[in-house]
């Protein structure tokens, strides 16, 4: 039988190990993978290669059903966690969409470990546009250390598939936000393209990954936008390649990477390695 003062020491120990494990940060990876509502060969070889690379938390930019149902097209996904999801422009309807992956609304925020900040919006919607951009520039005056916005369509445009004023409406009242609270995005993260891409908006960077269940021929648009944002390319995908976003975030959310990996094997075809403590990323070079 323990002494008395050999006991405190055991819960002492015991509780100081309780104690560390309970405050210990790891680094928080996801997967950004758009326009993937569509189970085929392409989509299963890049469900592989983020199964191989054991990465479990999805972010989803939209489009996430083409045809049939959500469980026809996700469940072969079992295992992994729809994390983030935003609403595209292939959806069986809102409700069921949100439904489905579980989501809290039609936009939302997330917040995960760190306090790491997503906050998602529903480009497809026209109609509560307003209601969608107070919401976010309330969203954006609150302090955190790293913040992700998530929607579909691109607020510029990247292809010839595309163009910005598909969604005028949403894009011209989201565009003055994403300017103003441009020093407290860390990045923005779309789809809608069906391409891979590292883009510069000004000074945020927004990662474009829609590569997966079909890929559409890759641009490289650099230009000043109509509002006079420069829009420039860092990176674009080979033809023909689908690919995912790999986005790391180290603990204490000071540092992340953003990574385009090739699915057929793995190969890291683009890399990029940003820090929000003082903020430096490939945007302000």
């Amino acid at each position: 039988m323990l002494s008395k003062s050999a006991l405190l020491t055991f819960c002492a120990t015991i509780a100081a190990s309780l104690s560390f494990t309970a405050t210990a940060s790891a680094t928080q990876s996801f997967a950004i993978i758009g326009d993937a509502g569509l189970w085929n060969g392409n989509t299963e070889s890049v469900r592989d290669s983020i199964r191989r690379n054991k990465v479990t938390q999805l972010v989803l930019p939209g489009d996430n059903v083409y045809w049939g149902t959500y469980d026809q097209q996700w469940k072969a996904w079992t295992g992994f966690d729809f994390s983030v999801v935003a609403i595209g422009n292939h959806n069986n309807g809102y409700k069921r969409e949100i439904d489905y992956f579980k989501m809290s609304g039609e936009y939302f925020s997330k917040t995960f470990a760190d306090g790491v900040r997503f906050l998602v919006l529903n480009s497809d919607n026209d109609r509560n546009v307003e209601e969608q951009r107070v919401w976010l520039e309330k969203e954006l005056e609150k302090d955190s250390p790293m913040t992700f916005v998530v929607w579909h369509h691109p607020p510029y445009t990247v292809t010839s598939l595309h163009r910005w004023e598909e969604k005028y409406k949403f894009q011209v009242a989201m565009r003055s936000i994403l300017k103003r609270y441009e020093n407290k995005i860390t990045a923005l993260l779309v789809g809608h393209d069906h391409i891979g891409a590292f883009y510069c908006l000004d000074k945020m960077p927004m990662i474009v990954s829609g590569a997966v269940q079909e890929t559409r021929f890759p641009e490289t648009k650099n230009y000043q936008a109509n509002d006079k944002v420069n829009v420039n390319a860092k990176w674009v995908f080979p033809f023909n390649t689908p690919v995912w976003a790999r986005l790391d975030i180290e603990p204490n959310s000071e540092k992340f990477s953003v990574k385009f990996i090739r699915a057929s094997d793995d190969k890291v075809l683009f890399s990029s390695e940003l820090s929000e403590n003082p903020r430096k990323n490939i945007c302000q070079n």
